[in-house]
């Protein structure tokens, strides 16, 4: 006779994991270009955009560097600004050296940090040692090597992000072996050595990589923007590349923390050009798209139920696509964390606007995207951490396997029921069987057959009747059988994932049983009883009374109804700043916004709605020509601030700023340019009409390229430059005040 024995295994999906601080996104958190810089607090204090005078020695708001970071050449370039956990201002960018081989001067990465008043960090380490002509080069450093081939080449860096480590990684673009340019990355440790620990090209080249192949499979290459993805630690580079015919398409890189490129876990289908991905068509219909700028958009939650709840990462890049009229046209793509193309955000996985912002006609249309930060609202954390009170618990997922483990449970008492049942009924026929076969063997005088054959069949017939019993006690939850059945299979459902990788499994599963069924026995309601348990037994099992008070806190509130189980999916706000060429040719500070959601307003109206530009020339020129390059937003309401520069009358070029409300308006409340002339209303912008160097005659072009937030209020980085005594410029960086 068969054995009746029952064994379920159902695994459900539970992990209670400790979340750190410092991997949480807050609210007020956006990612610039890859950086991650928490808003300031600056409840109650008016935007206005003057230059914070307590910034930097000689208090004038801005800072530079006085020496070219090599020691040789005199054209240093700021293409890139991040502040560290610190305070401290990072830049990077390019600085020259002097190539023997080629009689030229060649670009270099290089970096920068000023403290946080705007004064060189001398704790950052120039490796090149004692600086020329008895000046200290501590503060800044370089990479004295081309990262590609030859020698003589240059390696341009464009893009910078710091890690939480605050080792320092740049990116850009040098030539390869191909002689094509090709993505190259660097890092430097938080002391500013570069850090021999991170890639590796061969040839003393540790340090750095580089990507030495056509993403798409054409000719060069340009890497233009970078972000940090803190979870994995994997590093994104994001650009440019020309294809097999010639067009420029969007591209996107992935290395791993350590500097090898991640052919595993991006795009591991893509063979020998696995770790990268490319758009295949143009996004605007016409021929070239060129990214260059990319944020990390994490923390946003997708499902309209809290067990179902999980949070997920998208990466943005934005640039231009043309048209098929050749106008150039904002445009942006969406990728998932593994370099697939993304729906997340739209159906499409891009976007463009099909229209000039500032007004250009058909056909003369340049509207570039130069730079991106993402908003995300309803988040993951806010939705699931209900103020904290659970920080160790990963609620939705302690919901969830909450619930299936009393789906588990009961789907095992059924199966336990059902086959109770069927086991009753072959009980019973074996029993008549057994009866009926000693009934022929009394009848054949043989009397010891049929009487152990007639107790064979007492035998099954008795176990049909405790069959039958286990059967009829399972249909009733309230009985002690179906408690010791549901306990048996809950906890082996809950301890499967929860204890899945812990040796001490089956000792939580002996305690929560025992814990249940004592517990069981005083209480009417099983899910209350569960919540005691699991409070117990993990307290027993982990001796941390905190993770199992929370247990069971949330437990009896899922029993009670107090935890709401519905969410409302994350709202993300993609707002990308640049320049639009107007209608008369100049160029002027643009803004868009683009979001998951329907129905939202910003900027200006019609057909034109979900983006705004600055009318006029901010330094007061009808016709001059300003681009914004840099994103960042400030002051309690969350104003986006435009950074860039400006051509005054003279050509001569000036850090400037614009700030947006949220609806996508002017701040009529910033600037110091609170004026009308020619017609203009020139408030809501601001621009640095002195040369930062200290030139006061010839011609000079400080062109801000990067825009981040500060204590008290914003940064902006760049070049300041000038023609006094010859062309040279130096790192730069100025910082603008609200409230001052």
């Amino acid at each position: 006779m068969r054995t009746w024995k029952i064994v379920l295994r159902y695994v459900v999906t539970l992990a209670v994991v400790t979340l750190a601080q410092s991997q949480l996104r807050a609210a007020n958190t956006i990612s610039i270009s890859g950086s991650n810089n928490t808003i300031p607090n600056t409840s109650g204090l008016t935007p206005t955009g003057f230059l914070n005078t307590q910034f930097s020695p000689n208090k004038t708001g801005t800072s530079f560097i006085p020496f070219t970071i090599s020691g040789q050449g005199s054209l240093d370039a700021c293409t890139a600004m991040a502040t560290d956990s610190s305070g401290k201002i990072v830049l990077a960018g390019t600085t020259q050296i002097y190539d023997t081989s080629s009689n030229t001067d060649v670009n270099r990465f290089a970096i920068a940090r000023f403290l946080a008043g705007g004064i060189l960090d001398s704790g950052l380490i120039n490796e090149a040692g004692t600086a020329i002509k008895n000046t200290t080069w501590n503060g800044t450093n370089y990479i004295p090597f081309n990262i590609g081939i030859p020698e003589s080449d240059p390696s341009n860096a464009t893009c910078m992000a710091i890690q939480f480590d605050g080792k320092i990684v740049v990116g850009g673009y040098s030539r390869g072996a191909s002689g094509h340019t090709c993505f190259a990355i660097a890092r430097f440790n938080s002391n500013g050595t570069l850090d021999r620990d991170f890639g590796g090209t061969g040839r003393n080249k540790s340090g750095t990589n580089l990507i030495d192949f056509s993403i798409s499979g054409g000719t060069d290459d340009q890497a233009t923007c970078i972000g940090i993805d803190n979870a994995s630690g994997n590093i994104y580079l994001g650009g440019w590349s020309t294809d097999a015919v010639g067009n420029k398409r969007f591209a996107l890189a992935c290395f791993n923390s350590d500097g090898v490129l991640n052919t595993t876990g991006f795009n591991k289908g893509g063979g020998e050009r696995a770790g990268t991905t490319f758009l295949s068509t143009n996004i605007a219909g016409g021929t070239d798209d060129t990214a260059n700028a990319l944020t990390i958009a994490s923390d946003i939650l997708t499902s309209n139920t809290l067990k179902n709840a999980t949070s997920q990462t998208l990466i943005f890049l934005g640039g231009y696509s043309t048209t098929v009229g050749g106008d150039k046209r904002f445009a942006y793509a969406v990728f998932n964390l593994d370099g697939t193309s993304s729906t997340a955000f739209n159906n499409a996985s891009t976007g463009y606007l099909s229209y000039s912002i500032a007004g250009a006609t058909v056909g003369n249309g340049d509207d570039q995207i130069t730079c991106l930060q993402t908003r995300v609202t309803n988040s993951y954390t806010q939705q699931t951490n209900f103020e904290g009170k659970y920080n160790q618990l990963n609620v939705p997922l302690f919901i969830n396997a909450y619930e299936n483990a009393y789906t588990s449970a009961d789907k095992y008492a059924d199966v336990s029921k059902t086959r109770a049942e069927s086991e009753a009924k072959d009980l019973a026929s074996l029993s008549a069987q057994l009866a009926n076969q000693a009934k022929v063997a009394a009848q054949l005088a043989d009397a010891a057959t049929a009487k152990d054959v007639a107790r064979s069949a007492d035998a099954a017939a008795s176990s049909a009747r405790l069959a039958n019993t286990y059967a009829n006690a399972l249909k009733n939850q309230s009985s002690l059988e179906y408690a010791s059945v549901f306990a048996n299979a809950y906890a082996d459902a809950f301890a499967d994932v929860y204890l899945k990788a812990n040796e001490n499994k089956s000792s939580f599963l002996d305690s929560f049983v025992k814990q249940y069924l004592k517990i069981y026995k005083n209480k009417s309601d099983r899910k209350e009883a569960v919540a005691d348990a699991i409070s117990n037994a993990l307290g027993i099992h982990s001796n941390n009374r905190y993770v199992s008070t929370q247990a069971y806190d949330l437990a009896k509130k899922i029993n009670s109804g107090n935890i709401t189980l519905s969410t409302t999916p994350s709202t993300i706000l993609l707002q990308a700043g640049g320049f639009s060429k107007g209608e008369n040719g100049n160029y002027r500070f643009a803004v868009a916004q683009f979001t998951n959601q329907q129905g939202a307003i910003f900027g200006q109206e019609g057909a034109k709605n979900g983006s705004a530009y600055v009318p006029f020339s901010i330094s007061k020129k009808t016709i001059g020509n300003d681009r914004a390059t840099g994103i960042t937003t400030a002051g309690p309401n969350g104003d986006i601030i435009l950074g860039g520069w400006t051509q005054d009358q003279n050509n001569n070029y000036h850090f400037a700023c614009a700030d947006f409300l949220a609806s996508g308006s002017l701040n009529r409340n910033f600037g110091n340019l609170k004026q009308t002339i020619d017609g203009f209303n020139f408030s809501g912008t601001t621009y640095i009409n002195s040369n930062i160097l200290g030139a006061t005659s010839g011609t000079f072009f400080d062109e801000s390229t990067c825009a981040i937030p500060s204590p008290t209020g914003f940064y902006l980085g760049g070049t300041s430059g000038n023609n006094t005594g010859g062309n040279h410029s130096r790192f730069a960086v100025a910082s603008q005040g609200f409230g001052f």
